[in-house]
């Protein structure tokens, strides 16, 4: 991030005011990109006086400890306050109380009350972070929270003007406080009671003896990562969801604790984000829990460079643009550095170039979903979406694909491969069968045989024939068309596709109107559990990562299931039924297509 703001544009003052500092360093994650600028006030007056004076638009962060703090890679807008020495003072009042900057660290207010014997602050020993933070959050722990112990804090408004605000005027509850946003919190008074040294400093070697054994306390991390739910405990609905050990780039959660996220010497910002929305929502999906962030993730994130490959050599160009425009369009409103990209033979040296984090693959048919495409990313070295080299290789060749399915018990039509100028000679099936390319998507040189059909159809043996040689003849299975999309590990719903032409063929699948998606199909729950199902087995089967859509037939009245293919690169245009159904089951097509993204760059594994 490179910042327009100078310190010049600021009133003087007598502390420090720094442009661009890297803030990674001031955080307990050792992660986040650099602020605007970072202030370092000398006093509580030149705070004050800074915030009088400077423009009204620029938005101002404290930033304390670092402790519970995720600086997003692309670095915090604005000012960032760090309080120093001044804020750092404490002093006995009334026997019981004291009087304590915000810059203090928990720990310390926790030593210097039991040497003061005064018992009722140990709690604060187990805290990582700053009274400034405590206040901020209502920290606690070991069932002591900051409101049961504070009388009044001290804070200057976004103006600089100096307020003495009670406990009761802070709107405390759980983890949270309801004080402005735009307060800065400068100094605190506590209450305590008169008790034994000795005892107190007990409590407290209790408390860190307690915290080196269940905590990675040695490790780079930021404490617990997410709130208690009611009646609940994070750490259990972690591990019962498979999120212990769960590791993304450099970030893993903890197996000492798996409520602590670890950087464990290389991650990013975003590494660590990421990580912890998948826990999320492994257990929202384990648990219907939908865990709340304690950790305060604040800035922007950096934005990612991307390539979207599009169009390319293939018969399906045309779908393809219109899938790598609408998927490129969704990352720029997502943040993501978006670079277009319709490869030739040089798409090697355009990629090397370029440099990208990840490349999205939207890519169709020969050449970009059969493999191909997948290697050159693979021997450059770029993470890419969709699924590798052999699913795709796989998935592309039909007859490949049915045999391996069949050996796992998933059916398909009975087919047979031929050269297409045997089959343009005679019936080597008897009619109706459907003829097909045996590598190619789209449903592009789809020809239906009717049973009334003298002889095999012409087009198989035309020298303007593009589609290659090998042909797949299959028996046609009258009935229903169903497909069922599958994102990751999970498959979505079941769509219905009515064809409003002779069948669903290229026409059919992308010209408005060419059918109707009953989107999710009516169906008895047995058959659209099996149709689901297999859909995901075949998708794991054949190794699939990322999205993939499965077509099937399904005959009625003979209850017969057959599933078609498998489509690696699914189409993403306005009409495409992959986000139809991610809009079915509440995911926005640009959160679908950032998922794609996200999901390429960062394997993710889980230990237990």
């Amino acid at each position: 991030m490179s910042s327009s703001l100078h310190p010049n544009d600021f009133p003087e003052v007598r502390g420090k005011l720094l442009r661009n500092e890297n803030l990674a360093p001031y955080t307990w994650l050792r992660v986040g990109g650099p602020a605007d600028l970072l202030f370092l006030p000398k006093d509580e007056a030149d705070l004050a006086m800074f915030l009088a004076q400077k423009p009204t638009d620029i938005p101002v962060m404290v930033l304390g400890a670092g402790s519970n703090l995720l600086v997003r890679d692309g670095g915090v807008p604005g000012v960032v306050v760090r309080l120093g020495p001044a804020f750092g003072k404490m002093a006995v009042e009334d026997n019981t109380k004291i009087r304590v900057g915000a810059a203090v660290p928990d720990r310390m207010l926790a030593k210097f009350a039991a040497k003061s014997g005064i018992d009722g602050l140990s709690f604060y020993t187990g805290i990582p972070g700053t009274i400034g933070g405590a206040l901020r959050m209502n920290a606690g722990c070991y069932a002591f929270e900051t409101k049961d112990v504070l009388c009044e804090a001290v804070v200057l408004d976004e103006l600089g003007r100096r307020c003495v605000v009670p406990v009761e005027e802070l709107g405390y509850s759980y983890r949270h406080c309801a004080a402005p946003e735009s307060w800065i919190f400068v100094e605190a008074l506590f209450h305590g009671k008169a008790g034994n040294v000795n005892e107190i400093n007990q409590k407290m070697q209790d408390i860190n003896q307690h915290r080196e054994q269940s905590q990675p306390i040695r490790e780079k991390t930021g404490g617990s990562t997410f709130k208690n739910p009611i009646n609940g405990k994070s750490w259990e609905l972690i591990d019962a969801a498979g999120g212990r050990g769960l590791q993304i780039g450099g970030a893993k959660m903890s197996k000492q604790h798996c409520n602590f996220m670890i950087n464990t010497g290389n991650a990013t910002a975003n590494d660590l984000e990421t990580l912890g929305q998948k826990v999320q929502a492994l257990v929202q999906q384990n648990s219907g829990v939908e865990l709340e962030w304690e950790i305060k993730r604040v800035g922007k994130p950096k934005s990612k460079r991307i390539a979207v490959l599009l169009g390319g050599m293939g018969a399906e160009r045309e779908v393809s643009l219109n899938s790598g425009k609408a998927c490129a369009d969704a990352l720029r409103r997502k943040g993501w550095a978006v670079t277009k990209i319709d490869p030739g033979h040089d798409l090697a040296e355009v990629l090397i170039k370029l440099a990208p984090d990840v490349v999205f693959n939207a890519l169709h048919g020969e050449w970009g979903e059969d493999g191909r495409v997948q290697g050159l990313l693979e021997y450059l070295g770029l993470s890419y979406t969709h699924s590798g080299v052999l699913p795709s290789a796989l998935a592309m060749d039909k007859q490949k694909t049915k045999l391996i399915l069949a050996a796992h018990g998933i059916k398909s039509p009975h087919g047979i491969l031929v050269n297409r100028f045997e089959a343009a000679k005679n019936h080597l099936l008897p009619p109706p069968y459907v003829a097909k390319p045996n590598a190619n998507g789209s449903s592009v040189g789809v020809l239906i045989v009717p049973k009334a059909a003298n002889g095999p159809p012409v087009e198989l043996a035309a020298k303007t024939w593009p589609y290659g040689d090998e042909v797949l003849l299959e028996e046609y299975i009258a009935g229903r068309e169903l497909t069922v999309s599958v994102m990751g590990d999970r498959a979505l719903c079941v769509t219905e596709i009515v064809a409003n032409r002779e069948f669903y063929n290229y026409e059919a699948k992308y010209l408005i109107g060419g059918s109707d998606h009953i989107c999710p199909a009516v169906l008895d729950k047995k058959t659209e559990k099996t149709v689901m199902t297999q859909a995901l087995k075949a998708h794991q089967i054949l190794g699939c990562t990322g999205i993939t859509r499965s077509d099937f037939r399904w005959d009625e009245k003979n209850n017969l299931l057959r599933l078609l293919e498998i489509n690696t690169q699914p189409g993403m245009t306005t009409t495409s039924l992959v986000p139809e159904q991610a809009a079915a089951v509440k995911i926005a097509f640009d959160d679908l297509v950032e998922w794609m993204a996200q999901n390429a760059i960062g394997p993710t594994t889980g230990e237990t």
